[in-house]
């Protein structure tokens, strides 16, 4: 195994700009124990920043890094085992992107992968005095679902019509898959 080197960057708190935000940009705010594949002999504590895409990772010292969505990982969060790896993907509006995604299920020739996201609005100013002032807040938003089939990564509609079309030479088999056993776009297990 090569020496274990960071492909990665310092954080600049995005928080310390905006003190009384609600929210979090944090899936977990708390770092857990990680492992990092190809790196399983040193313990680290990471978090996902869902906000910005990024892998944190705390060194001690109150240094804290992010690890480069460009280059290829694999982290494992102990505790709840679950595992992000570093993709190259086309969001829904078909922009390329690289990033975490959640693996959510793992199989032989396919994979589902989760694209977990938060928001952040600004503050806003109450217009009249019957409004009131609204403050800054991360809000969770909904997760992007994905089928990584070979090298492919293809976005999974959440509306079944869409889902058809996505997949035209399996439609029919697709729609009375999901008639036969009863199942919801909308719902993880499902997917």
């Amino acid at each position: 195994m090569e020496e274990f080197t960071w492909d990665s960057m310092r954080i600049n708190s995005f928080l310390s700009n905006y003190p009384d935000v609600k929210g979090s940009p944090y899936i977990q705010d708390d770092f857990s124990l990680i492992k990092i594949k190809d790196h399983s002999n040193k313990a680290f504590y990471g978090r996902y920043n869902a906000f910005n895409g990024q892998m944190e990772v705390n060194l001690g010292n109150d240094e804290i890094i992010a690890l480069d969505n460009e280059r290829s990982y694999e982290v494992t969060f102990v505790a709840s085992n679950q595992i992000y790896k570093t993709f190259q993907y086309k969001s829904k509006n078909e922009t390329l992107k690289n990033g975490f995604l959640l693996v959510l299920t793992q199989e032989e020739t396919f994979s589902v992968l989760v694209e977990q996201k938060v928001e952040f609005f600004e503050k806003i100013k109450a217009k009249t005095s019957y409004d009131r002032d609204r403050p800054a807040a991360f809000k969770r938003k909904n997760d992007s679902y994905y089928l990584k089939k070979g090298d492919e990564i293809i976005y999974l509609p959440s509306r079944k019509k869409e889902l058809l079309k996505t997949f035209p030479e399996n439609s029919g088999d697709i729609k009375s898959f999901l008639k036969k056993n009863k199942l919801s776009l909308s719902k993880e297990q499902d997917l």
